[in-house]
């Protein structure tokens, strides 16, 4: 056995392989017993024809006792395959278990004779004394579910020792008062996301650096997060689904869920519009006049580089971006670096004539009139689009 069984526990390929020729054997068996029976039976409508009066134990008994002895191992490597997941189960005290279970791999390798001699019946007792082995190992693992669910997790923390126990033993272990668990502890989940969105939903937390359209789009997808995660487990459990907790569930879920969705819609929309906006306040002259006091400012609307600003984090949340915001995107950094060289420009020269002195203030006019006329095109010609700023309004006026 031990060849055959270090063979199936560390390579895939031969397992899935031996399992392939195990089917294949049993289907040459029964196929060859129907064919037998259809021979017979034939044979029977003609009483000329030498009939078939073969004894069909003596026929096909080694096969048949072969063929069950193929499924006996196939049990064996299928149970033990399922079970060495447990090696990969970072909980708490599995590893009392997982030791357990090396140790009947151990003992059911450590066996000499060759498996595939059905003649051997050796391997009858110790293929029972596999089962109970398995059995009691079983036992364990529920009481080690049992014993973490009378802990206080989250839910999120059951759901996750589920799946991983699930794909030991789903039909071996009862998981239904689990799962019954699992759905009252969501139910409170699902109730404590419905008051915290009704209180911060108006000021919701932004992680740092975070623009305000995206940051409160984010801290609804994280709530739809806390509440989408247990319903992909829990809508595959057909056995629950009918149950009136769950009911109650699907339904607050649903609630939930809309709200965050329509949240998210509701703001997405919201700086559709203000891009809209934006991509008009390009099209706004360079800069403008106080209508009193005469001085010069940048004209950029605040709502542009709030816009550009959102873009980058919205395009990777995978949210719909106007292809028109998404250029102006690319170009965000030359908007910026004009916007502050304007800015500087308009301070060093505010602050120059500022400290004219004012008996040369009139003597000085002529020089203010040339700057001003070298600063004429931002006010009456160029726009946050033009090619030619850099040109226009960053030369030095003409003596």
């Amino acid at each position: 056995m031990l060849v055959l069984l270090n063979g199936f526990s560390s390579c895939d390929v031969f397992r899935e392989e031996f399992l392939q020729k195990v089917q294949e054997c049993i289907h040459l068996n029964e196929q060859y017993q129907k064919c037998f029976h259809r021979v017979r039976e034939r044979l029977k409508e003609s009483s000329n024809d030498r009939q078939f009066e073969f004894s069909e134990n003596y026929i096909f008994g080694k096969f048949d006792m072969f063929c069950k002895r193929l499924e006996k191992i196939a049990d064996m490597m299928n149970t033990m395959d399922n079970l060495s997941v447990l090696q990969h189960i970072r909980v708490e005290g599995i590893d009392k278990i997982y030791l357990r279970y090396q140790t009947i791999v151990f003992n059911t390798k450590s066996k000499t004779y060759d498996v595939l001699d059905h003649r051997k019946q050796e391997f009858e007792k110790d293929y029972l004394d596999f089962q109970y082995q398995i059995e009691g190992l079983y036992q364990a693992l529920q009481s080690f579910v049992d014993s973490w669910f009378e802990q206080p997790l989250t839910t999120e923390r059951m759901i996750n020792i589920l799946i991983k126990l699930e794909h030991i033993g789903k039909t071996q272990l009862d998981f239904t008062d689990k799962y019954m668990a699992v759905i009252q502890r969501y139910n409170r989940d699902l109730d404590l996301v419905r008051k915290l969105y009704q209180k911060q939903k108006d000021n919701p937390p932004l992680p740092r650096n975070m623009p305000p359209v995206s940051g409160k789009i984010m801290w609804a997808r994280q709530l739809f997060r806390k509440i989408d995660y247990p319903m992909k487990f829990l809508r595959n459990k057909t056995e629950i689904l009918k149950t009136p907790e769950m009911k109650k569930v699907i339904r607050n879920y649903n609630n939930m869920a809309s709200v965050l969705v329509e949240f998210e819609l509701l703001y997405h929309r919201g700086w559709c519009k203000c891009a809209d906006i934006a991509r008009s306040g390009l099209l706004a002259s360079l800069l403008v006049r106080h209508p009193e006091t005469k001085e010069l400012y940048v004209n950029l609307d605040p709502t542009v580089p709030e816009v550009l600003n959102e873009v980058k984090y919205l395009d990777k949340m995978g949210l719909e971006v106007p292809d028109i915001i998404i250029h102006m995107h690319r170009n965000a950094q030359e908007i910026k670096k004009q916007e502050t060289k304007l800015k500087n420009l308009l301070q060093d020269y505010q602050t120059v004539v500022n400290n004219i002195p004012a008996l040369l203030q009139p003597l000085m006019k002529p020089f203010i009139g040339r700057v001003e006329d070298a600063l004429t095109p931002g006010l009456m010609m160029l726009t946050w689009t033009s090619l030619n700023i850099d040109k226009c309004m960053f030369k030095s006026p003409s003596n």
